[in-house]
């Protein structure tokens, strides 16, 4: 029995309190997720009348590690936070939610939520937004919002932090992988961009992995995807990780010799850090943390493109090269982030 096989065979048990007695149609896998290194996806749906996806079903890949992003929760895990953010969200007066979770299935090591329709925030990332960037911003917006809601699950604690310190270790590590991964080190990417003084930031319950992909234009809500829950440190992490996958964005990669391009890149993190915010100061935290991760992605994307096929490789490596050399120049610069829309 294949893979899809066994998903189905186990699931018609599972969803039978899903499916109304009126339904025609047998339950089929309208289609499996592409290939992810970090779980595999499977949309289901009901043959016959209602060929429509209706739900997702998730496996994750435990033994995926990465530098920029911790390794996922088991599926149980998964589940339970997914559980806990739904009934969180549906409290809220603001039109934001999370997908129904519907079961955990342990047999598969996965668990099954509802499909939400609509295009995700990555999918708003395209050429057009150039000309005609409402739809992006608004949408870069919403997901503040939504993360101001995840924020919310439990209280905030106030921490007191040594910026020069920060700034040193998170320099050093972002050195440190740079110099692991054969990639070039430029010493002004590194310098301490924090005076010697303490400041206030706040723990919240971080989702853990808040990127645009992960939030859904769906036309009754906003949905936020993929929680984890697993831990309670600086909002900013949350924040910088948003801003980091955004500036990720193909569009923005190979565009990074287009001026219209990269300055729509920087409108959009401005208005994200305006939202979050809300209009109040950007923390100094953002920069040492925001210097590290870029160093962690382009690390880890590094490492990917030298496991694939050699095929336009090296055009690929000189690419990433560029724009993460640059995005390093700007966001180690005494002026980032407060460089305003």
């Amino acid at each position: 029995m294949d893979a899809e096989s066994a998903v189905l065979e186990r699931l018609r048990s599972v969803l039978v309190e899903e499916v109304e007695p009126s339904d025609p149609g047998d339950l089929l896998i309208i289609h499996a997720g592409p290939a992810r290194r970090r779980s595999s996806l499977y949309f289901l749906g009901l043959a016959g009348s209602r060929p429509d996806c209706l739900w997702v079903v998730k496996q994750p890949h435990n033994g995926c590690h990465q530098e920029d992003l911790a390794s996922p929760l088991s599926a149980a895990d998964q589940f339970e936070a997914l559980q806990r953010l739904h009934s969180h969200l549906r409290k809220s007066e603001d039109p934001i939610a999370a997908p129904r979770p519907v079961a955990y299935v342990p047999e598969l090591e996965a668990y099954v939520m509802e499909y939400v329709p609509g295009p995700t925030l990555t999918g708003l990332i395209r050429p057009g937004a150039v000309r005609h960037p409402h739809s992006l911003l608004l949408g870069v917006a919403g997901a503040a919002q939504v993360l101001h809601a995840v924020h919310s699950l439990e209280s905030a604690e106030a921490d007191r932090i040594d910026l020069l310190d920060l700034s040193r270790r998170a320099a050093g590590r972002g050195r440190h992988l740079l110099e692991e991964a054969g990639l070039p080190k430029r010493d002004h990417w590194f310098a301490p961009s924090c005076s010697a003084h303490s400041a206030t930031v706040w723990k919240v319950l971080l989702h853990g992995d808040f990127a645009p992909e992960n939030i859904v234009m769906s036309p009754s809500a906003l949905y936020c995807l993929e929680p984890d829950l697993r831990e309670k440190d600086w909002a900013e992490h949350d924040v910088v990780r948003f801003l980091l996958m955004l500036f990720d964005a193909p569009l923005f990669v190979a565009g990074v010799d287009i001026p219209s391009v990269q300055n729509l890149r920087r409108r959009a993190g401005a208005t994200f850090l305006d939202a979050y915010y809300r209009e109040g100061p950007w923390p100094d935290v953002l920069q040492p943390l925001m210097v590290q991760a870029v160093a962690a992605r382009w690390s880890t994307r590094h490492t990917d493109l030298a496991k694939r096929a050699p095929r336009l490789r090296k055009a690929r490596e000189l690419l990433l090269r560029r724009y993460f050399g640059r995005l390093l120049d700007e966001v180690s610069s005494p002026a980032w982030p407060r460089v305003r829309r």
